[in-house]
């Protein structure tokens, strides 16, 4: 063994502190870096245990290597930055299994990132800094090229030597870690983007590859991999995300989101667009380009072919950010004239009255030439907030109200945004491991008398009894499986009005979901378990479920009697809003950055009893937030007045305004199947036993 490493400051071995929850890979790592040089490490398993250890005087560690944990996290990072203020000249490294993009703003600013399990060589090269000797250490006799793990995003990578014999790029069906390439997406001169599989958690993913030809270019690996590194830093929720980089005998790769959605140079034939759909996404779009214009990074100047048109009507942006080597920066008036250019084609699908208005927008800003030209994003972004006013004078309809309060939050591929994976590591954090299904089948009663309905109408209900939480993913998957197992129940579930296509109760991308929450990992980049409220649901599903159990959807008045109480609360608890006490989105930043998390505690959706607060005076838990939910009653579309649609009732984690329970929001359609929706049921008599 070498001497003790010394630190490069003060000339004093250098100690390291390693915390983590995880006594057998702590033990295991301690091991490793005493074999290096190191003196024996100290070990923590808890913040307090490590307090305790940093806080004992001159000999307290240099180095603190921690595992962000799965609770508390921003009590933990609070203590980090106060102790960096107190011993600048320590070194800091951080590390999870996940990606931890979130985090980086909550952290000192000289903190080493690492993903698990730590590439010692890599850890070891930057600690070079910290204490010289450590680079000349003897490497561990436990790695070995073929064991060591992928080198990840915040992870310094070296030039792979591929086999002369091996071709530019690798065919289908190759395994690179944890990645099965599956298609290809586009081909460039030295680098190709495949369609692959993540195969731990089943996501689909975009693998983009650097081509074996480059690999002895150092400088082109080492940009190829700050590319990835600067777009992993993007924290906008309609912006798409890099997962992870990483190095295989076959060669250097990132992996980064596969937007689900139509690119705006190929659009399907039949689509139609409203005019509130249409301006949801000019509005998220500004919002987009504006963050990147405030980024430090430069991107490449977004065309159609980097705008996607979601299931969900909103936007996807594609992540064109590199660094400084890689790309110049993109002119704001040039980039708001491509966009003008790239909204062409979903703007002449805009169907309504005020069609004409939508496009007359876009030839503003695709032709610089005319007088009323859109020439950067302070006149987009002006000419987009007074869309209403500039076409007809008419403030928001209550159906745009509802549609633009409920759709702020994007989830990556479906919505996600992703809300997108980087806020998202805080609710990952919170149900990283594998999660058990709990048991929410219980019903509670709501007692038979008068209460206080919407604005003050006093009405009678008969008692009923209503789910105590929102229906889980792991009871709409007995509901599926009892299908599966008796091919011709689903025909006795069917409503009168369902259409005769609809056939299949199945969500849509539910073996991803359901595989995801099972593992305890993220769904298209969202964290999610099996306790979680079931999603992407549509009306005929829910009444579907209801109908299986032996109960049925509630009615609008159950559901705000049941929420609300006798005297009408316009929360469950009371009068005061009060945003720490249920999962909604007004803990978002209001700047169009969607990207601080203040209150609640969850970018998203949240396991349905995770947030105590929520419970009305009837003990409901989760009518304020997490997902609004279905009721069994229909009413007139509020634009469309011959079109009979469903009611939803209550805010979810993407509300951003009318957070009071008396608020209606009538559905596009009874098809409608969104990530910020759910369900509950209710029963005319007592259950059996404790749920039945």
């Amino acid at each position: 063994m070498s001497e003790p490493a010394a630190d490069a400051k003060s000339g004093q071995p250098a100690r390291f502190l390693l915390l983590d929850g995880e006594a057998e890979y702590r033990s295991r790592l301690a091991s490793d870096l005493q074999s290096r040089g190191t003196v024996a490490p100290d070990e923590a398993g808890t913040l307090a245990e490590a307090r305790t250890i940093l806080e004992e005087g001159p000999g307290a560690p240099k180095v603190l290597v921690a595992a962000i944990p799965a609770e508390n996290a921003l009590q933990f990072f609070a203590y980090l930055k106060d102790w960096k203020a107190k011993t600048p000249e320590a070194a800091l490294v951080l590390c999870s299994y996940e990606d931890m993009s979130a985090w980086y703003t909550h952290a000192p600013e000289d903190t080493r990132w690492f993903f698990k399990p730590l590439d010692e060589e890599a850890l070891f090269d930057w600690l070079a800094q910290v204490a010289p000797s450590l680079a000349a250490a003897p490497p561990s006799p436990l790695a070995t090229p073929e064991a060591s793990p992928p080198v990840r995003i915040a992870v310094p990578l070296e030039t792979a030597k591929p086999a002369p014999a091996l071709p530019p790029r690798p065919p289908l069906d190759t395994v690179l870690g944890d990645y099965k390439l599956t298609g290809i997406i586009q081909e460039e001169p030295d680098t190709t983007t495949y369609e692959a599989t993540q195969t731990s958690i089943g996501r689909r993913v975009a693998l983009r590859f650097l081509h074996r030809d480059q690999l002895e270019n150092e400088s082109r690996v080492r940009g190829f991999i700050d590319d990835a590194r600067a777009q992993a830093l993007i924290s906008q929720p309609d912006i798409a995300v890099v997962y992870e980089a990483g190095r295989h005998d076959q060669g250097v790769y990132y992996a980064l989101e596969n937007i689900d959605g139509h690119p705006l140079d190929r659009l399907p034939a039949g689509l139609s667009v409203s005019e509130t759909d249409f301006i949801y996404f000019l509005e998220r779009l500004v919002a987009a380009v504006t963050y990147l214009f405030a980024s430090p990074n430069p991107f490449r100047p977004l065309t159609a072919s980097d705008l996607f048109y979601t299931s969900d009507h909103a936007v996807r942006v594609a992540n064109t950010v590199g660094t400084p080597d890689s790309l110049a920066a993109a002119d704001e008036a040039e980039q708001v004239r491509l966009l003008g250019a790239a909204l062409e084609p979903l703007a002449a699908k805009v169907r309504g009255p005020r069609a004409p208005a939508c496009q007359s927008l876009v030839e503003r800003m695709a032709n610089p030439s005319r007088g009323d030209a859109i020439t950067n994003l302070n006149e987009l972004r002006d000419s987009v907030d007074g869309f209403q006013v500039m076409l007809s004078g008419e403030p928001l309809s209550q159906a745009e109200k509802i549609q633009r309060t409920n759709r702020n939050a994007v989830i990556v591929g479906v919505s996600i945004g992703g809300i997108i994976l980087l806020l998202g590591v805080a609710a990952l954090l919170m149900v990283s491991g594998k999660p058990e299904a709990k048991s929410f089948d219980h019903m509670v009663p709501v007692p038979a008398g008068e209460f206080i309905y919407q604005d003050g109408e006093r009405i009678r209900l008969e008692s009923f009894w209503i789910d105590e939480y929102e229906v889980t993913i792991a009871q709409y998957a007995e509901f599926l499986e009892a299908l599966r197992a008796d091919p011709g129940l689903a025909e006795s579930l069917r409503d009168e009005r369902q259409p005769a296509a609809k056939t299949s109760y199945e969500p849509k991308d539910w073996e991803d979901l359901h595989a995801a929450a099972q593992s305890g990992r993220s769904f298209k980049g969202v964290p999610v378990d099996l306790n979680c409220p079931v999603f992407l649901v549509d009306w005929w599903d829910a009444h579907a479920y209801a109908q299986w159990k032996g109960r049925r959807l509630p009615t609008e008045e159950e559901w705000e009697k049941a929420a609300r109480g006798r005297s009408g609360n316009k929360y469950p608890w009371g009068t005061e809003m009060d945003p720490k006490r249920f999962n909604s989105g007004a803990d978002y930043a209001q700047n169009g950055s969607d990207s601080q998390l203040t209150a609640d505690g969850f970018p998203y959706w949240s396991p349905v009893d995770a947030v105590p607060g929520d419970e009305s005076p009837y003990f409901v838990k989760g009518m304020a937030g997490n997902v609004t939910e279905w009721t069994s009653s229909w009413t007139y579309h509020p634009d469309f007045p011959d079109r009979s649609v469903p009611v939803r009732r209550g805010a979810s984690f993407a509300t951003r305004a009318d957070f009071e329970l008396s608020t209606r929001r009538p559905a596009e359609s009874a098809d409608e199947a969104l990530v910020s929706v759910g369900f509950r049921t209710v029963s005319s008599t007592p259950p059996a036993g404790d749920g039945g």
